[in-house]
């Protein structure tokens, strides 16, 4: 859809039903006319084709998403009532990894839990051991998207059409990691706090941790 009018575009569309697509509950639409008037306002009229699934719903994404204030009708081609439509954004989320250098002694600590280490202390000693964990909880990741549902009315049902959003970035970071655990020859198991270490040494030391988004 090339065609940018201001203020206003309204699209309109009327569904048949029965030719399958894919999925079938997908409608494919296909401008019949548009109508563009003199003070800039346009009318965009679309035939919708689709198999309805089980319960009778069909779908499509192809919204005037870069309309101001547009709306969009939908009424079937023998007038039978709908019974409502549902006006929403569907989340994609995708969780992605990367490589990249530890950044804090506390990144330091959690990629190398396993490993024998030498934590320097701000007291100016020094503690060796096997470094067992850092204290953390699993990161929450929040809640799912949302959807409107919106009744229709004399078999046409009408709802505003907002832009949808950027994709956002957000890492995934545990909560927590203010202690580390570390298994010592002379003392036991000893839990400090990661802010009282300064330095992490040790022959097998990594650098490096995954980081997920």
């Amino acid at each position: 859809m090339q065609l940018r009018l201001s203020p206003i575009l309204v699209c309109v569309a009327v569904f048949t039903f029965g030719l399958a697509a894919e999925p079938p509950e997908r409608v494919a639409l296909e401008t019949e006319r548009v109508v563009v008037f003199k003070d800039g306002h346009g009318l965009f009229v679309k035939r919708a084709t689709g198999t309805a699934d089980d319960e009778g719903r069909v779908f499509t994404d192809e919204v005037p998403v870069s309309a101001v204030l547009g709306t969009f009708w939908a009424l079937s081609e023998d007038d039978r009532p709908l019974l409502s439509m549902t006006a929403g954004r569907v989340e994609t989320v995708e969780r992605r990894s990367h490589e990249t250098s530890c950044t804090s002694v506390r990144e330091l600590l959690r990629v190398n839990a396993g490993r024998r280490v030498s934590l320097e202390l701000e007291t100016d000693r020094r503690i060796e051991g096997r470094l067992v964990e850092v204290l953390e909880l699993a990161p929450e990741l929040g809640p799912g998207p949302t959807t409107l549902k919106i009744p229709a009315l004399s078999g046409v049902a009408r709802f505003d059409v907002e832009d949808p959003p950027e994709e956002s970035v957000r890492p995934i970071e545990p909560r927590g990691g203010d202690l580390v655990v570390l298994d010592s020859q002379d003392r036991g198991r000893v839990v400090l706090p990661v802010a009282s270490v300064r330095s992490v040494s040790g022959p097998e030391l990594t650098t490096r941790i995954v980081r997920e988004e």
